[in-house]
């Protein structure tokens, strides 16, 4: 069971099926026979998922589809208060999104009236049963009535941990090969993969466009990981060809200002691509003189 992202604050039955670090969560599932479910629900009901998740980091790697892929497969779960949605050392079946109530977590080393953690609306619980395969490691009991989301095993294997295994291997590959990052610590590099998303573009597709807005509410710090990206200036023509582990996009947080370059996804790519808060929060300081350097180079 785990902490997700923890914030604070008549049941529904699952429905049917229709017919150490990173490498723990890497191995915990290999080949999985998997069907997607949808479970019907409103537009409404979609909306609620959405606002639950907003802040759950295992979802910050999932791309659009992925995401609606999950949202197609959750069930909607009314809880009482005193109802026990999951009890130490059973096995794990379903991840759990708190969408309403409180939930109480226990442990038979610290007793029922002692709780070890409460999760409110936006938390999250049952994902490391899941993600390791082992019994679940503590009970969660509503102490107030609420609402759950549930997903069931197979797709938060199929979606969730298949995509951070994706995201360990950016961590362990991409990631270091970054020339920007060569004074980051692991620490560090780990906590850019976590903030990262991974984004895919189809060839010819304009990245960064000149003349753009860069207000930092919408400028993105871009990292290549697949293909290659050309960039280009008004007057100057193409400026040169990135690819994997180079970056681009720096200037416009940096400095603000509209983008003063163009890319565009010479062929297939994929980048990671960071927020201008993430950025500033975890490159801005440490990586500030090799930046310079390359904006030197390709101002964008």
């Amino acid at each position: 069971m785990g902490g997700g992202a923890s914030k604070g604050k008549k049941a529904a039955g699952p429905p049917k099926r229709r017919g150490g670090r990173r490498d723990s969560v890497s191995a915990a599932s290999d080949a999985i026979a998997y069907e997607k479910v949808v479970v019907t629900k409103s537009a409404e009901a979609y909306t609620r998922i959405e606002n639950a998740v907003a802040d759950n980091f295992l979802f910050s790697a999932l791309d659009a589809a992925q995401k609606q892929e999950i949202y197609d497969a959750m069930f909607e779960k009314a809880v009482t208060a005193g109802e026990v949605v999951i009890n130490q050392g059973a096995d794990g079946d379903f991840f759990y999104i708190v969408d309403a109530g409180e939930f109480a977590v226990t442990t038979t080393a610290t007793g029922a009236d002692k709780p070890v953690f409460r999760y409110s609306a936006g938390g999250s619980f049952g994902e490391l049963a899941l993600m390791y395969n082992a019994p679940r490691a503590a009970t969660v009991t509503a102490t107030a009535d609420g609402v759950l989301w549930g997903l069931n095993r197979d797709t938060f294997h199929h979606v969730i941990v298949a995509t951070n295994k994706l995201k360990a291997r950016l961590e362990e590959t991409v990631l270091q090969q970054v020339a920007l990052f060569a004074e980051l610590s692991e620490a560090q590099r780990a906590a850019i993969a976590d903030a990262v998303t991974r984004v895919e573009f189809s060839a010819g597709a304009t990245i960064v466009k000149e003349g753009a807005s860069g207000a930092a509410s919408e400028a993105k710090f871009y990292i290549v990981e697949t293909g290659e990206v050309v960039v280009s200036k008004k007057g100057h023509g193409e400026l040169g060809t990135l690819g994997p582990a180079q970056c681009f996009g720096e200037h416009a947080i940096i400095h603000g200002g509209a983008r003063t370059a163009t890319v565009k996804a010479k062929g297939p790519a994929s980048c990671a691509a960071m927020t201008s808060a993430d950025f500033e929060r975890l490159l801005a300081a440490p990586c500030r003189r090799l930046m310079d350097e390359q904006i030197a180079r390709y101002t964008m």
